[in-house]
């Protein structure tokens, strides 16, 4: 069993989390700010992060996605109908883990509520309609589960936590809505999830050539 409490200053926001993690090293130090605190589950093999998007306009239960497991394996899917398609798997540190909960966190993805994000943009959406929308039938999914989740700044400490966030048509939310924060944030998570799994396709295919050299 992992316990994990991190104290360091908030990241910038829409930076991918493995582009800031050498600065995260640095502003760790000052402590500037409490950050959460996560305590993961006990069996090594659990799943902590889950992620996948469901690509609509391709016919195909093979879809990318990603999983972090709480001993750091990381498994990252790319389908067969794209370039460099397979299963690809790396490791991340454990201060690795504790920036990207971090990371996800700061951007609100813990507290995420779909239905008030969904009436926010209605709202938006009604004081500026149209006749017609970019089509975006991708769905992204993000789920975290962890054996205890404290925000930052609470005493509410969240044991046995679970969040799913399910969202349809993210792409063209995240480009017509710059002001809804919540879509936005959402946009942000995704971004880091998918550098990271772009990151542990790089590092096994390095690691499948320096093999081949030997």
């Amino acid at each position: 069993m992992l316990s994990v409490r991190l104290f360091g200053a908030r990241l910038m926001r829409g930076a991918p989390f493995f582009l800031v993690s050498a600065s995260l090293a640095g502003s760790m130090a000052l402590a500037a700010a409490p950050a959460a605190r996560f305590e993961l589950p006990a069996n090594p093999d659990a799943i902590v992060l889950s992620f996948s998007e469901r690509l609509g306009e391709i016919q195909s239960e093979d879809h990318p996605w990603l999983r972090v497991h709480a001993d750091g394996r990381v498994v990252a899917h790319r389908p067969s109908y794209l370039k460099n398609a397979g299963t690809f798997t790396s490791s991340i540190s454990p201060d690795e883990m504790k920036g990207l909960l971090q990371t996800l966190a700061d951007r609100g993805i813990m507290e995420f509520d779909p239905k008030a994000v969904v009436s926010e943009l209605a709202a938006e959406k009604s004081k500026n309609p149209t006749l017609f929308e970019a089509s975006d039938v991708s769905i992204f999914e993000i789920r975290v589960r962890l054996k205890e989740y404290q925000p930052a700044g609470s005493l509410t400490v969240n044991r046995d936590f679970e969040k799913d966030i399910e969202w349809s048509g993210l792409r063209r939310d995240a480009k017509r809505f710059p002001q809804v924060a919540g879509v936005q944030a959402l946009s942000a998570a995704v971004s880091d999830l998918q550098a990271l799994a772009q990151r542990t396709e790089r590092l096994q295919n390095r690691d499948s050539m320096a093999g081949g050299e030997r």
